[in-house]
């Protein structure tokens, strides 16, 4: 078995946990960004613009930050490696619907009942054969 630690400032957790907070009872979402010489350090989120017709059930990123996004982890050393989003009434446990919508390689954190679990999309993953549970690591 494989583990994967991805280190998140206690800043940005608690900064996660209100912003869900915030939106509920509709799911929040947005970016996750690391440096090129540190991909296994969070170090900044982006958040973004829930634009699903049911952000209650579902989130869907704003297509015009997540296209400005890409194109600037393509040439700067900020990298997208992944997105964020809370299940209001839910588990921090990757959906059915979520496994149908992820990019493989990205790093995904849910956020749910006050706390938070990463996940890696990988086409073997433990959950719905698209998702592997990866550490969250809090440093101050």
């Amino acid at each position: 078995m494989w583990s994967m630690i991805l280190s998140l400032s206690r800043h940005d957790y608690n900064q996660m946990l209100i912003w869900a907070e915030r939106a509920y009872p509709e799911e929040c979402c947005g970016l996750i960004w690391v440096k090129k010489n540190k991909m296994n350090h969070v170090d900044k989120l982006e958040l973004t613009k829930n634009i699903a017709l049911n952000p209650l059930k579902h989130f869907e990123i704003d297509p015009k930050p997540l296209f400005d996004a890409n194109r600037k982890s393509r040439v700067s050393d900020d990298k997208l490696i992944g997105v964020f989003h809370s299940h209001p009434n839910g588990r921090a446990v990757p959906s059915k619907l979520d496994a149908s919508n992820v990019v493989l390689g990205q790093i995904w954190i849910i956020i749910a009942n006050n706390s938070m679990r990463g996940w890696l999309s990988d086409e073997n993953g433990e959950i719905y054969d698209r998702f592997n549970s990866i550490i969250i690591n809090i440093v101050n």
